[in-house]
């Protein structure tokens, strides 16, 4: 059995799968506002600010979405169900840089080019370079395994499945 593994922003991985050219898809989408498509929410993802640690969001405890409107976004590239969350919780803020990789968008941020929202688990090793602030309201994000609807799935797929399943499940 052979498994293989590719990054890439959501949409563009939806897109694969729907078209046959994968079997699986991790991504922070929720599967129930897919057609075609189905899946299992693994868990919930609570999404947090992030900001260079001198920025005047890291003396609040928490940061009411509004507060953002004007700032300037370091966001992820189109296709990104990230960007999409960012750009719909924030629609007043100004993208002043976009980039794929998470490490990327936080590095920019703790350099002090603007701030983001990323899923708490991503950013809670870097509280040393970062201000990580939870928002007001709080706001979680569906992480969720998918795979086409009703299509009987390869053995790899359907062991995969269960692996991820059985694992990750909370």
């Amino acid at each position: 059995m052979a498994i293989t593994v590719r990054e890439d922003v959501a949409f563009t991985l939806l897109a694969q799968l729907r078209d046959g050219a994968l079997d699986l898809v991790m991504a922070l989408v929720d599967v129930d506002t897919r057609d075609g498509l189905d899946g299992a929410r693994l868990r919930n993802e609570e999404l947090v600010l992030i900001a260079p640690p001198d920025h005047p969001f890291a003396r609040a405890k928490r940061v009411r979405l509004e507060r953002l409107a004007g700032e300037p976004l370091v966001t992820y590239a189109a296709g990104s169900a990230l960007r999409d969350v960012l750009l719909a919780l924030v629609p007043d803020g100004r993208v002043v840089a976009e980039a794929n990789d998470l490490e990327t968008v936080r590095e920019l941020t703790a350099r002090g080019l603007g701030v983001t929202l990323m899923p708490r688990s991503v950013v809670e090793a870097h509280g040393d370079r970062l201000a990580i602030r939870r928002l007001n309201p709080r706001h979680d994000l569906p992480v969720s395994l998918v795979w086409r609807a009703g299509e009987r799935p390869t053995p790899a797929a359907q062991a995969f499945r269960q692996h991820v399943l059985s694992s990750m499940r909370t």
